[in-house]
């Protein structure tokens, strides 16, 4: 028997320990992450998990509006599997895709072959696309990570360095990045709970913030999602005028993978996005400045019922 559980029936303790027991790598799982997400987007968060015996599948589901958003499928981690088992979840999640009227993306979170069986029923429904999951293995040495990266990112990096003070703080300046993020931006797109997820997030030590100075000035900053062993790029503000003549974004990410590595991450998740070769919006250009610090690419798939226009503004509406 099929049972459904949703997240918003868990307190953050409860849900948080059900990753740990099933999850290795649950990091854009994680309860605050989840909170995060339905708030940025404007949402209902309609998340669940499915057990059915001992596989358990779960879902990322935020309802807006205007659009449903699909966002991951993440089967655990128990490599053994009994195939009607996993048809039978895939199934399930089939109905609640084919019941929305909208549906912007659904990305699987780490390609298995279980997810083979799920893709299998989708393909006369949606469209199938494939991407690329942008990931640095930051156990490597020093040395390595530095020959990893692409080598004009390596040239403005010692180009600029020490044109910039960079920091990791001690304590969640919100008012600090909300007012950088207004100048940038010319008007408020979040709202003040994202910004207090993300600083209780950084209160429990799971997100960091790498700052970027000059002339005293903060110019730059990025946040940093993490948990035991992984950790995800999850949002940078910069003033774009100095960006264009004096690029801090190179710099910042560099210091915040050693970083990283000093707090005993093994994966950095970057992003995803299409084809690598082909940049022509606005999300590809990201993906390919991106691209330059990885040092894996991991297969994935997007699920969508039409192309969506995500990828054609980065904006998700």
């Amino acid at each position: 028997m099929i049972k459904k559980y949703f997240f918003k029936d868990f307190e953050k303790t409860e849900w948080d320990l059900f990753l740990s027991k099933n999850y290795t790598d649950n990091l854009l799982f994680s309860y605050d992450i989840i909170r995060y997400e339905q708030e940025y987007y404007k949402s209902i968060n309609e998340s669940y998990y499915i057990k059915h015996l001992d596989e358990i599948a779960l879902v990322k589901i935020y309802k807006s509006e205007a659009k449903t958003y699909f966002s991951q499928i993440f089967f655990s981690d128990k490599t053994t599997y009994n195939l009607n088992i996993l048809k039978n979840i895939s199934k399930q999640v089939l109905i609640d895709l084919n019941n929305s009227e909208e549906l912007m993306c659904l990305k699987e979170y780490c390609h298995s072959e279980k997810s083979d069986v799920f893709y299998s029923y989708l393909r006369e429904s949606f469209l199938l696309n494939p991407i690329f999951e942008l990931w640095a293995d930051i156990t490597k040495s020093k040395s390595e990570l530095w020959g990893n990266l692409r080598s004009s990112y390596r040239n403005l990096i010692k180009k600029n360095h020490d044109k910039f003070e960079i920091k990791f703080p001690e304590n969640f300046n919100i008012d600090l990045y909300k007012q950088l993020h207004y100048e940038v931006s010319g008007r408020i797109t979040r709202s003040n709970l994202t910004w207090e997820y993300q600083e209780r997030m950084f209160n429990d030590r799971k997100l960091i913030v790498c700052e970027a100075y000059y002339e005293k000035n903060l110019t730059s900053y990025s946040f940093f999602n993490l948990n035991n062993k992984t950790a995800q790029y999850s949002i940078s503000v910069s003033q774009r005028e100095l960006q264009s003549k004096l690029p801090s974004a190179h710099i910042i990410i560099w210091e915040s993978i050693l970083k990283l590595k000093s707090l005993g991450i093994h994966d950095f998740y970057i992003g995803f996005g299409r084809d690598l070769n082909k940049p022509k919006t606005k999300v590809d250009k990201i993906f390919l400045f991106k691209s330059g610090f990885t040092n894996k690419l991991k297969k994935s798939i997007l699920i969508e019922k039409e192309n969506d226009e995500f990828f054609q503004t980065g904006v998700f509406k």
